[in-house]
Order: structure tokens, then C-alpha cells, then sequence
């Protein structure tokens, strides 16, 4: 995924595959209207990947307006642009890593959310044993599997009518 993160960079900036003028000399570089359109790959950076992976695009999108203004002799008289968009970059990918770091945090938390809720949904709780439905799951798995190897199932159901009269009084 960085590897296309670098290479929507090279695109959008115009560095990839460019016609040379002159020895050293590239047709755009920090005079391209489309300059800012290095931002785009940075924001959906932070949509798209863990904050580690958002940082290392955001320092590629610095790299390469740094890159543009060194290999770019016409970057002089546009520095001032050239710094404005760098300066937009960076704050940019903070923005991107922290919201990143946010949607990461929370993807962790709803991971253990719906565990926790799965073991809620198949356990009883005054107990802590498996309730019917994970019962009838489990049975139907054991079956499966008996069949598969080829192995006996041996089965026992105990039902205690008027339990509730029994575990009142004495727990």
C-alpha cells in the first residue's frame, strides 16, 4: 500500500516520467498548478492506514516536495508556494497520523467489544456455562467431527425438572 501511496505522490506532483528541457531542468516542478494535489494521497493516508503506514506516506509527500525543491532550478521564485505547501503537508499528516491513531484505538475497542459480547451472548451468567444455543452449536461441531474421523459420539442429556424449587433454598 505504500508503494502506491508513493507512486499517487510521484503522479500528483509530476515527477514520474516527466520531459527534461535542459540537463537538470524538468518541465513543472514547484510551478505546477496541480502541486497541492499532494495533499490527497496524505488524507486518505489517514482514512486508510494504521498510523505508522500514515506517517511514513506524509514524510513521502515531504521527501518529495524536498526532492522538488532541490532538483528544480525554477523552485526559487515559487519557494514561497513551495514552503506553503510543505507547511500544509506536514500539518496535514500530523492531522492524518492523529485521527489514524484514533480510528486504530477504536477498531482495537470495538475488536474487544464484540468478543466480549460474543462470550456474553453464548455463556450464562450466574453460572459461567455454555447456555443452550452454544450447546446446540458445540453438539453440532463435535457431531461434524466425529463423522470426519470416523469416531463413536457417545451423548448424555440430564434435565432437572423444578431445579428453581431446588436451588432456592439451598443455592
Amino acid at each position: 500500500r505504500l508503494a502506491a501511496c508513493g507512486t499517487a505522490l510521484l503522479a500528483v506532483t509530476g515527477t514520474a516520467g516527466r520531459a527534461r528541457t535542459a540537463p537538470g531542468r524538468c518541465v513543472g516542478g514547484a510551478g505546477v498548478p496541480l502541486l497541492f494535489m499532494i495533499l490527497l494521497p496524505v488524507a486518505y493516508a489517514g482514512l486508510l492506514f494504521r498510523p505508522v503506514a500514515t506517517a511514513v506516506c506524509a514524510a513521502i509527500a515531504l521527501a518529495e516536495l524536498l526532492t522538488i525543491a532541490v532538483t528544480d532550478s525554477a523552485a526559487s521564485p515559487q519557494g514561497g508556494r513551495l514552503l506553503i505547501v510543505a507547511s500544509v503537508t506536514g500539518g496535514l499528516g500530523v492531522l492524518t497520523w492523529l485521527s489514524s491513531l484514533q480510528r486504530s484505538r477504536l477498531d482495537d475497542r470495538f475488536a474487544a467489544l464484540t468478543s466480549d459480547l460474543e462470550v456474553l451472548a453464548s455463556t450464562d451468567q450466574l453460572t459461567g456455562c455454555l447456555n443452550r444455543r452454544a450447546f446446540n452449536d458445540r453438539l453440532a461441531e463435535e457431531i461434524d467431527r466425529a463423522l470426519r474421523q470416523g469416531l463413536p459420539l457417545c451423548l448424555i442429556v440430564a434435565d432437572l425438572d423444578d431445579f428453581k424449587q431446588v436451588n432456592a433454598p439451598y443455592g
